[in-house]
C-alpha cells in the first residue's frame, strides 16, 4: 500500500506542476513589509511575510533591487527580495504548509 500512496502523491504533484499551478504562497518572498534597501529581522512566530511563518529564532528579509541595493555577492533569485536564514545573529527557520490533493 505504501507504494500506491506515494505514487498517487507524486502524480498529484506532477499534475499541479504540469498545469502551471503554484503550490507555494509568496514563494519569492516579494510580498511583505515595505522596505528600502537592506534587510529587516523577522522573529520567531512572525507571519510578517505572508504565507510563511518563522519557526526558529529569526530570518532576515533582504531587499536586493534596484542594483544600488545589492550587497556584494547577494542577489534575489526572482524579483527584489530574498531570505537569509542566518537571521539576526543565529540560524533560523521559515516554513509554509502546502495544500495538496490526491488525484
Amino acid at each position: 500500500m505504501r507504494g500506491i500512496k506515494s505514487g498517487a502523491m507524486a502524480a498529484a504533484l506532477v499534475t499541479a506542476v504540469a498545469s502551471g499551478q503554484n503550490l507555494l504562497t509568496n514563494g519569492g518572498f516579494e510580498i511583505g513589509p515595505d522596505q528600502a534597501c537592506g534587510w529587516i529581522c523577522v522573529g520567531v512566530g512572525s507571519t510578517q511575510i505572508p504565507g510563511w511563518t518563522v519557526t526558529l529564532n529569526s530570518v532576515d528579509r533582504q531587499r536586493t533591487a534596484p542594483p544600488s541595493c545589492q550587497p556584494e555577492g547577494w542577489l534575489a533569485y526572482d524579483g527584489e527580495y530574498s531570505i537569509d536564514l542566518n537571521g539576526c545573529s543565529v540560524g533560523g527557520m521559515i516554513e509554509q504548509v502546502v495544500a495538496t490533493e490526491v488525484g
